[in-house]
């Protein structure tokens, strides 16, 4: 294994994305991040999380598939929030009818608010929505026309900070056509001009441990296709989880 002193490692910067190989590599063992953030801890994972809100230092985000969001699993989604203090909490799978559906108030805590997506041909199956704290502004960002697959895209912002939160449901078991990736690809170009970090997760069923090349075409799509990004802003990508 090869090891590298850290005057070693700053010797490797330029100013071009690194090739397509290596940027694989880097996104599959998540040791990306740009040097910009690195004296400023960026902890998106829901276990180990702390009372500060502020976006600069800590960021709990969770992704839950609801499976249909009854009363009774709402209330279990509002304990959730509060038992792990989650700043974001993403449901898949939501199958809510509108922004009006009760349901929906039950889940959110006192403090936090929530944007939703309703699948517009079968509002009873599928769905988005995303619960946050108050103490982010939040707004939707428009994405172009999708077929393959559900999202919800909105920017959240404190008075330092902001970033995009990208939500995704592929429903569906069944291996992604092409024209999956297609939109994908569409999509994060699209997130590029914001030159903010972005925060990706959702239900993609995409089964790592039956298909390695689905996998990691996903992840190569991803880094593709952010990579002008990379090159440009002086922020930082968070994370990318794949379910």
């Amino acid at each position: 294994m090869a090891v590298y002193t850290p005057a070693q490692l700053c010797a490797l910067n330029h100013d071009r994305p690194p090739r397509r190989a290596v940027r694989k590599s880097l996104f599959a063992l998540r040791l990306w991040r740009p040097a910009s953030s690195r004296d400023r801890p960026f902890n998106w994972v829901t276990e180990n999380v702390n009372n500060n809100t502020d976006v600069q230092s800590s960021l709990s985000v969770g992704w839950l598939n609801v499976g249909s969001l009854t009363t009774k699993k709402a209330v279990a989604v509002h304990e959730t929030i509060e038992d792990r203090r989650l700043d974001v909490l993403v449901l898949t799978e939501s199958w809510h009818h509108s922004s009006n559906d009760i349901t929906l108030r039950q889940s959110a805590p006192s403090g936090y608010s929530f944007v939703d997506a309703v699948r517009e041909s079968d509002p009873a199956h599928g769905g988005i929505v995303v619960m946050y704290r108050n103490c982010y502004k939040c707004s939707t960002i428009a994405l172009p026309p999708l077929k393959t697959f559900e999202a919800l895209c909105m920017r959240l912002s404190t008075s330092s900070e902001s970033f995009l939160l990208l939500s995704i449901y592929r429903p569906g078991s069944l291996r992604p056509p092409i024209a999956f990736y297609d939109e994908m690809s569409v999509v994060l170009e699209s997130l590029v001009t914001y030159g903010c970090p972005v925060v990706i997760g959702g239900d993609i069923n995409i089964h790592v441990e039956r298909s390695l090349m689905m996998s990691t075409l996903f992840v190569s799509l991803s880094c593709s296709s952010l990579s002008t990004w990379y090159s440009t802003s002086s922020d930082r990508l968070t994370g990318m989880e794949v379910h």
